[in-house]
């Protein structure tokens, strides 16, 4: 019994300083998961977004501008439809980030490009492209660089395509797509994180700042009911031991 009071009233005193060291270390760690959290969640948020709007600019330039600008001629490829098309698309279209824009008939020809090579140019179109195609919905997707319809496109690091139906006077269905340059994209999305950093960190940090003495004020409050508790523990051994005393005196008398 006397080992086991020496070890406890030989304790370590509690030091604020330590413990609020070991909160605020806590509460920076947590602020950073935290931080990385929103971080990665606003960035996605940010590109999801600039894909979206890249989907809305190609229906608008698509169905809205070139659409209209049609001729049942374009599926010959006549030159006259040709360069109907090429005069609106140059003029309207390409600028900014759409960088490309190709029209493809249902057998995988390109019927128009603003790269001339590739017109009358055949290849084969991919699922997505068909459904679309067949289905008339619109898609958007990171262009594949190494499919050989792509090999002469720009920026061929890295595009963003956008695919879907228009039709000619005669109501014939031709693909669509537009290629955007995906640095617009990704700058959308670090736009994004920025403008949701500054205040996400800031108001993280003045909660860490406003918990801070809280945490020295609960330190304290712990320091002083552990000195309350070992000043009791040593009054009553001291009591024991003098009540001990007396018993023996009593008994040696």
């Amino acid at each position: 019994g006397g080992t086991g009071t020496a070890v406890i009233l030989g304790a370590k005193p509690v030091s604020v300083a330590r413990l609020v060291y070991r909160f605020s270390l806590a509460g920076l760690l947590a602020m950073f998961l935290v931080a990385l959290g929103t971080g990665f969640l606003s960035r996605h948020v940010g590109t999801q977004q600039a894909i979206d709007d890249a989907r809305q600019v190609g229906r608008l330039t698509g169905e809205g501008i070139v659409e209209p600008a049609l001729s049942d001629g374009l599926v010959r490829m006549e030159p006259q439809a040709i360069a109907d098309v090429n005069e609106v698309i140059r003029r309207q279209i390409l600028r900014d980030t759409l960088v490309r824009v190709k029209i493809w008939r249902s057998d995988g020809t390109v019927v128009y490009s603003d790269e001339q090579k590739l017109i009358g140019q055949r290849f084969d179109l991919g699922d997505e492209e068909r459904d679309v195609l067949l289905n008339d919905g619109i898609e958007a997707e990171v262009s594949d660089v190494s499919r050989p319809e792509n090999s002469l496109d720009p920026n061929a690091s890295k595009l963003l395509e956008v695919y879907l139906p228009i039709h000619t006077p005669d109501q014939t269905p031709l693909l669509y797509e537009a290629y955007f340059a995906y640095s617009g994209v990704a700058k959308a999305g670090r736009s994004a994180w920025l403008n949701f950093a500054g205040p996400s960190l800031g108001a993280l940090l003045l909660l860490e700042l406003i918990q801070i003495p809280l945490a020295v004020s609960l330190a304290r409050r712990v320091r002083d009911s552990h000195a309350e508790r070992e000043n009791l523990l040593r009054r009553a051994v001291d009591s024991s031991d003098t009540e001990r005393r007396r018993i023996a005196s009593d008994l040696h008398d």
